[in-house]
């Protein structure tokens, strides 16, 4: 009777997940941020409501559809998958949107990448930004459940909440913190390696998360907090939050280049935090929440419906947004 479910039950994933259109994994391990692009890569991103090509150049940047120009500086540009945009035609992908708000003033280069949050921007900012060409850093921050949560990712008690290693950051104070290195390259991430490079990963990987989900429903501990979101003790978290921008912000400061937030919380009581560090720490910042309820638009028509990520026509918007509100001067 068993093994007629486990046949029913596989043969029920393999219609709804067919190992030829899971795709294979855009990632690679990184000893220092966990995972990082690969270089020079290009797939399809494929869901129900959209099914688009993507492509990393030879740093594993997500791809500029102008010519970089070496006797122009650069504007870095940190995010997690809201910025990667792996779902987003390449054009409108909002570094690529500012290159045009801006008139081509600077090369705008787009170190998104997906699950991520700020305390993972900072090390990724170290490693593979080259600092000393930039003139301005923009900072997304997306802090809300359902929308990036970088203020949940960001606590130490859910530090293995990835399906990737990652490094994480653990701060005692705006000054002072602790580098979690990710997992070294064991054997489960060479399999991992090894799969990626072809489309069974991308079955493989959801028949995985269905098995979990399924435990998880079974009284299993998933590894998530149970705690309701409006009920939790954010402090801990807020440490981390505020300390990766203040450190971000510091190196920035040493290497002479203009700092920038973009912030989106729907959560105005979480906004209303972060707003408040920002402007003590003089870092200015754009409330992206706030500019659309002043232009009358809902947060439901900026999404995708089948995923939640900002769409194309979003991602022209909050370039055209960011173009009004910082001037970015040469």
């Amino acid at each position: 009777m068993s093994a007629v479910f486990l046949s029913v039950v596989s043969f029920e994933l393999f219609l709804t997940y067919s190992p030829f259109v899971g795709g294979v994994s855009p990632v690679r391990y990184d000893p220092d941020i966990g995972m990082w692009h690969k270089s020079n890569f290009h797939y399809v991103y494929s869901k129900d409501c959209y099914n688009t090509e993507y492509a990393f150049d030879e740093r594993g940047l997500i791809k500029n559809n102008y010519n970089n120009n070496p006797d122009k500086q650069d504007v870095i540009i940190l995010g997690d998958s809201y910025i990667e945009a792996l779902m987003i035609k390449n054009e409108n992908i909002v570094h690529n949107s500012l290159y045009r708000e801006y008139k081509g003033r600077f090369n705008f280069l787009n170190y998104g990448l997906g699950g991520t949050g700020p305390t993972q921007h900072l090390e990724i900012l170290k490693k593979f930004a080259d600092i000393r060409r930039a003139k301005y850093l923009i900072e997304f921050i997306s802090l809300d459940e359902g929308w990036g949560r970088d203020l949940e990712e960001v606590d130490p008690g859910e530090f293995g909440w990835s399906n990737r290693p990652l490094v994480h950051l653990k701060f005692s104070d705006l000054d002072h913190f602790e580098i979690i290195k990710p997992p070294s390259m064991n054997i489960k991430e060479t399999l991992r390696e090894f799969l990626a490079h072809f489309e069974l990963y991308g079955y493989l990987k959801k028949t995985l998360q269905y098995y979990k989900n399924k435990l998880a429903g079974n009284g299993k501990d998933s590894g998530i907090s149970k705690t309701p979101y409006g009920s939790r003790d954010w402090s801990t978290n807020w440490d981390q939050i505020k300390g990766s921008v203040f450190q971000i912000n510091k190196l920035s400061k040493a290497n002479h280049i203009g700092h920038r937030v973009v912030v989106f919380s729907p959560d105005r009581n979480h906004n209303e935090v972060i707003s408040q560090f920002l402007e003590q720490q003089e870092i200015p910042f754009v409330d992206l929440v706030g500019e659309l309820e002043k232009l009358g638009i809902a947060l439901n028509s900026i999404t995708f419906a089948c995923d939640g990520h900002w769409t194309d026509e979003t991602h022209r918007l909050f370039a055209r947004i960011i173009r009004s509100k910082f001037s970015l001067e040469n």
